[in-house]
C-alpha cells in the first residue's frame, strides 16, 4: 500500500510542474523545449555534444594506440623471454656436454689404461710361452744334432750296405719330424702366424735336417772352390778360332774324365761355349759337375772372398763383371739370354765358417729383359719357404737404377720396389759376405749360382779347350 501511495505523489507533482511549465510558455511550448530549453540552448547543446564526440574520437584513438603499444610491448616481452629461455637452454647444453666430454675423457683414459694393463698381461704371457718354447726347440734341436752326429760318427766305421741300412733306420726314425716339417711348409699362412722368432728357429731345424739328409750325397762346398791358375780369365771373353768343341758342358767333363782322371767331374773347369743358338757370341765359362752325376751347370756367379766387389753400377752388372778363375758374375743380358724360351734350373750352394755346406735346387728360373729391369718373372722350389723365391716379380736394380735397398745393402739384387721392412736382405748373395743371410744362414764364406736347361734341346754348346 505504501507503494501506491508514493507513486500517486510522484505522479501528481508531475502533473503539477507540467501544468506550470505549459502556462508560462507563450510559445513553442512542447515536450522537447521543456527537457532541453530554447534553440540558443540547443545549440550550445549541438556544439557540446559534437565537441564532445571529437574528443571521444581522439580518445579512442589515444586508446587503439595505447592497445597497439601494449601488443608491441607484449610482443617484445615475449621475444624477450623466449631470447632467455634460450640463453638458458643453450648454456644448459653446453654445461651437459662439457660434462658429457668429461665423463668420455675420464672413461677414455680408464679404458686406454685396462687396454694397457691387457696388452701387458698378454705380453708377459707370449713371453713366457715364447721362453718355453724356445727351451724345448732348443733341447729338440740339440738331441736331433746329437742323434744325427752319432748316426754320421756310425756312418764312417760302416761298409756300403750298412751304410743304406742307416739310411733305412734314419729314414723311419726322423719320418715323423720331416711330416710335421712338411705340413707346415704346405701351409705357408700357418707359418705367418708364428712370430718371428719361431719362424726363424723352424728354418734353422728345417736346414739342419736338410743338410745332414743331403750331406751323404752332396760333397762339401770346399770342393767347388777353384783351381789355382796361371792367368786371369774375364768374364765372357771370346776363344781363340780353331778350338775344338763339344756338344755339352756334360760332354766335355766326360772327356776330361776319359783323359785325365775321374777328379775332373767333380772338380769342374773353364771351357770354351758356343752360344750362337743363343743369339751370343762365342765365350769362356766355367762349367761345373753335378753332385748327383746329372747334367753339367754352367756357373753365372761365384764368390770366394770379398776382394771383387760387388757394389756396380747398372752398366756393369748388365755386362758382366769378375775373374773366371774368381770371384765373377755373367752378366744379366747374358743371362737373360741363356734362360729366354727354356725351361732352366738354378742351384745356389753356399759355405760357411762352420763348414757347413747348404744348397738348394730351384726350377723354372727366368728374368726379363733390361725393359723390366731384368725383373725375376719366375724361381720354384718345392715344399719349401724361400728368401729368394720370395723376390718374384721384383726388378734388379743397382745404386744408379732404383730403391734405397741397392745402397744400403751395397750392391745390385732384386729388390721389393715398395720398401717393405727387410725386403732389402731378401736371399741378397750379392751384399758383403759378412752381411749375406740366405734362409737363416749365416756366416758365409762361399757362394755359387749355376744354371741348367732340363730340356735337352736346349742343351748349352761347348768347346774342349
Amino acid at each position: 500500500m505504501a507503494h501506491i501511495r508514493m507513486c500517486s505523489v510522484y505522479f501528481a507533482l508531475f502533473i503539477f510542474v507540467w501544468s506550470h511549465a505549459a502556462i508560462s510558455v507563450e510559445r513553442n511550448s512542447n515536450a522537447y523545449t521543456l527537457l532541453f530549453g530554447g534553440e540558443a540552448n540547443i545549440a550550445n547543446l549541438h556544439e557540446e555534444a559534437k565537441i564532445l564526440r571529437e574528443k571521444l574520437s581522439e580518445h579512442r584513438q589515444s586508446l587503439s594506440n595505447l592497445r597497439n603499444n601494449y601488443a608491441s610491448l607484449q610482443k617484445r616481452l615475449e621475444n624477450l623471454e623466449n631470447t632467455q629461455k634460450k640463453q638458458s637452454n643453450d648454456n644448459i647444453l653446453q654445461k651437459l656436454q662439457k660434462y658429457i666430454v668429461l665423463k668420455l675423457n675420464a672413461q677414455s683414459k680408464e679404458l686406454v689404461q685396462k687396454q694397457s694393463d691387457y696388452k701387458k698381461i698378454i705380453q708377459d704371457l707370449f713371453e713366457t710361452q715364447m721362453k718355453t718354447y724356445k727351451k724345448e726347440l732348443k733341447k729338440f734341436e740339440t738331441k736331433l744334432l746329437q742323434e744325427m752326429q752319432s748316426e754320421l760318427g756310425k756312418q764312417k766305421h760302416c761298409t756300403q750296405d750298412s751304410v743304406k741300412n742307416r739310411k733305412q733306420i734314419d729314414k723311419k726314425t726322423h719320418k715323423t719330424l720331416i711330416n710335421l716339417l712338411t705340413n707346415l711348409k704346405n701351409k705357408p699362412e700357418e707359418i705367418l702366424k708364428l712370430p718371428p722368432e719361431a719362424i726363424a728357429l723352424l728354418n734353422d731345424v728345417t736346414n739342419i735336417i736338410e743338410t745332414y739328409t743331403e750331406e751323404d750325397k752332396l760333397p762339401s762346398y770346399a770342393t767347388y772352390v777353384p783351381n789355382t791358375y796361371d792367368k786371369t780369365i774375364v768374364v765372357n771373353a771370346q776363344p781363340k778360332v780353331g778350338v775344338e768343341t763339344a756338344n755339352s758342358c756334360h760332354e766335355a767333363i766326360k772327356s776330361k774324365q776319359a783323359t785325365e782322371s775321374e777328379d775332373a767331374t767333380t772338380a769342374g773347369g773353364i771351357y770354351a761355349l758356343n752360344m750362337t743358338k743363343y743369339n751370343l757370341n762365342n765365350m769362356y765359362g766355367y762349367c761345373l759337375p753335378d753332385p748327383s752325376g746329372d747334367e753339367t751347370w754352367l756357373l753365372i756367379q761365384r764368390r770366394i772372398n770379398d776382394k771383387l766387389s760387388f757394389n756396380r753400377n747398372w752398366q756393369e752388372y748388365k755386362n758382366g763383371f769378375g775373374d773366371l778363375t774368381g770371384s765373377f758374375f755373367i752378366g744379366l743380358e747374358r743371362l737373360h739370354k741363356l734362360l729366354l724360351g727354356s725351361n732352366s734350373q738354378l742351384w745356389i750352394q753356399l759355405g760357411t765358417a762352420t763348414n757347413d755346406s747348404p744348397s738348394r735346387m730351384y726350377t723354372n728360373f727366368l728374368i726379363a729383359n733390361e725393359t723390366e729391369q731384368y725383373r725375376l718373372v719366375s724361381l720354384d722350389i718345392e715344399n719349401l719357404r724361400d728368401d729368394l723365391v720370395n723376390a718374384k716379380d721384383w726388378s734388379f736394380q743397382t745404386f744408379d737404377v732404383g730403391n734405397e735397398c741397392a745402397k744400403t745393402m751395397q750392391s745390385g739384387w732384386w729388390y721389393n720396389e715398395t720398401k717393405e721392412q727387410y725386403v732389402c736382405s731378401s736371399g741378397n748373395l750379392h751384399t758383403k759376405l759378412a752381411n749375406v743371410r740366405w734362409n737363416s744362414w749365416d756366416d758365409v764364406v762361399y757362394v755359387h749360382m749355376a744354371i741348367r736347361h732340363v730340356d735337352p734341346a736346349l742343351e748349352v754348346h761347348i768347346s774342349l779347350e
